[in-house]
């Protein structure tokens, strides 16, 4: 949207980076929501519109910071949400793991093992 100037001049971007881990654990969506809650206060409070564009784990961000404006106040200037691979029902690997209780138990015994834990 920079690179194009009739959109340049009509809308300001900006990025909202957070670190994001494929597996293990990540720091807590509600966390990050906060974070983003932050940086609409301070940097962009100037802005009474807000559209947001968000890929996956970004669209649950965006969604639990909504919910949270909503039971804080009931107020949020997120105008617009365009959510792109957002998984809203789950990941497909969970619901697949819950379907096969072998192959669950198998990556909970892994996942403690790889976080130092040996039962």
């Amino acid at each position: 949207m920079r690179e194009d100037p009739a959109l340049a001049a009509r809308y300001h971007v900006a990025d909202f980076d957070y670190p994001t881990r494929a597996f293990g654990d990540g720091i807590p969506v509600s966390q990050v929501a906060e974070w983003l809650r932050a940086k609409m206060e301070t940097e962009w409070r100037a802005f009474s519109q807000v559209a947001i564009i968000a890929h996956s784990q970004g669209g649950l961000i965006t969604r639990r910071y909504i919910a949270d404006c909503f039971n804080r106040d009931g107020r949020c200037s997120v105008d617009r949400v365009l959510f792109f691979a957002t998984p809203h029902l789950g990941a497909p690997a969970a619901w697949l793991a819950g379907k096969v209780p072998a192959l669950a138990a198998s990556c909970t015994r892994r996942a403690w093992m790889t976080a130092g834990y040996h039962p």
